[in-house]
């Protein structure tokens, strides 16, 4: 079997933690998460079993909507409560003030990640660095922020929602606005609405569920519905799987191929070849 799990992630719960219980529990061998989510956030964790897990890189592109509250006034060596306090400010922003500066945050911007997340430093995760008291010094990127919404303000507290495309940290966003507004501040609750076609409204708390796994599995195919489809013959479908390519005169750059209801995988065009870039067929 192959294919997408919509997992609830529970907060205090770890990424690996979800893809250990689904393997303990369905007795899976290759399970992945496209895109972990941190141990006090809940909400969406994509999760894909068997040949889908090849699709990682296909996800970099997805947008991303959150839900976050950040206290002003404090903040930690984590960016979150969950962290040891390092600086602390009587500045506790306007309403008025926090509206005027959030449209800085939308649309294309610099953002340098938290020293405690998952960048690698020479192989090694910089939250394994920084909880060895290690100076970790990691550079800004681009990331790229669609919405930032203003939710309510109440006792030094904000809570905003955030459309945002992939590689953004919010622990880092909460870090930013306060700086901009000559404080501190920290993140207190941080919830991931949705990833890419994957909503919270139908997703599965893993540690809850004792259905079958196979009524819970989503097809590759309708996880990337922006991707088209092809259906070829059997004697082309030989080809592709062999690694060799096929004429076709189909518009689209990429595709998923297909040969009756067998999915091959994801096939690329090159001068009016097409040819496989990530296999996906299942074993008989």
């Amino acid at each position: 079997m192959q294919g997408f799990i919509n997992v609830f992630k529970p907060s205090g719960v770890t990424s690996a933690r979800v893809v250990a219980i689904l393997k303990k529990k369905y007795h899976l061998n290759k399970v992945g998460h496209m895109g972990t989510l941190d141990p006090m956030a809940e909400g969406v964790l994509p999760i894909a079993i068997g040949k889908a897990t090849r699709m990682f890189d296909y996800f970099l592109s997805k947008t991303k909507c959150y839900r976050l509250k950040m206290k002003f006034g404090v903040d930690t060596d984590t960016l979150d409560i969950t962290g040891k306090v390092t600086h602390e400010s009587d500045v506790i922003p306007t309403n008025n003030e926090i509206i005027d500066v959030l449209p800085s945050f939308v649309g294309e911007i610099e953002q340098i990640p938290p020293v405690f997340s998952a960048k690698n430093i020479g192989g090694i995760r910089a939250y394994s660095l920084a909880r060895s008291g290690h100076d970790v010094q990691l550079k800004s990127c681009k990331v790229t922020i669609n919405k930032l919404e203003f939710i309510s303000y109440a006792d030094g507290e904000l809570e905003l929602i955030c459309d945002c495309g992939s590689g953004t940290y919010i622990r880092s966003l909460v870090r930013d606005i306060a700086s901009k507004l000559n404080t501190y501040a920290t993140m207190t609750y941080l919830c991931r609405a949705s990833s890419g076609n994957f909503n919270i409204e139908n997703s599965v708390d893993i540690e809850k569920f004792d259905g079958k796994l196979e009524d819970i599995v989503f097809p590759i195919t309708s996880i990337f519905s922006h991707i088209s489809i092809i259906n070829i013959n059997k004697l082309d479908a030989q080809k592709l799987c062999n690694g060799l390519t096929i004429k076709t005169n189909i518009s689209d750059d990429i595709c998923f191929a297909k040969c009756d209801n067998d999915l091959l995988g994801v096939a690329v065009m090159n001068n009016g070849m097409l040819k496989l870039k990530t296999y996906l067929k299942e074993e008989n």
